[in-house]
């Protein structure tokens, strides 16, 4: 089997260690083969599979997790003369990262409310990528109150709360609330009052039309019918 020289970090220190002369163990006895096996294996990460005598060195057989090694080492200092690479083993590729699963969107919403209140309308929520991560952009009103809100797409934490007040809207006019009776109920308006029921402020319009006649109750804000009553 042709040997080719270790290409591998360790190796490369080793490498540089030999032409160095660098000293592994001092003193003037002579290293021991025990001594050798655990400076190899602590230093290297591997297992010492074989020992032996060969002059003034002794060569070991080395596995670490990148392959098979002869290793030569001097006998008097524990110099290493020399490192071969018998074999390499293949290593598995990494697994790339699975992708973290995203909250859906009925789970941000209770993040919205329990952010704000339960009253809080969504008017818009998105899913966004950005710089290696997922989160949902919401818009929400409560009220006069209008919120911004950045929610991780993964956790569900808050990152970003901001709130401002928005101007109530103004009431429709007379003119627009009869506008919507007179489709409900063509006629002759004979008139209109505005006022609060049930906390709701309201358009009462009283409607002729020939011998019959309507009260209807309008939203004065979004302009829905609340009510219709027809005397005949």
């Amino acid at each position: 089997m042709k040997r080719v020289w270790i290409i591998s970090l360790p190796v490369v220190f080793l490498l540089a260690a030999a032409a160095a002369g660098w000293i592994l163990f001092q003193g003037e006895e002579e290293v021991q083969g025990e001594e050798i096996q655990m400076m190899l294996e602590e230093r290297y990460q591997g297992t010492v599979g074989g020992i032996r005598e060969d002059g003034d060195a002794f060569l070991v057989l080395l596995t670490t997790a990148e392959g098979e090694y002869d290793v030569r080492v001097d006998r008097t200092d524990g110099t290493i003369l020399s490192m071969q690479l018998n074999e390499a083993f293949e290593t598995e590729p990494e697994a790339p990262d699975e992708e973290p699963e995203v909250l859906p969107e009925e789970e941000i919403r209770g993040v919205v409310a329990a952010a704000l209140s339960e009253s809080a309308e969504i008017i818009a929520l998105e899913l966004q990528q950005a710089e290696n991560r997922s989160f949902y952009t919401v818009t929400a009103v409560d009220g006069t109150q209008e919120s911004q809100l950045e929610i991780d797409a993964v956790t569900g934490e808050v990152d970003l709360l901001t709130t401002q007040e928005t101007a109530p809207p103004e009431p429709l006019t007379e003119e627009e609330a009869g506008a919507i009776a007179l489709e409900e109920f063509p006629g002759t308006i004979d008139d209109i009052d505005r006022g609060e029921e049930d906390g709701r402020l309201v358009y009462e319009i009283e409607i002729e039309s020939g011998d019959r006649d309507a009260d209807i109750w309008i939203d004065a804000y979004t302009g829905e019918v609340l009510r219709v009553e027809i005397d005949e």
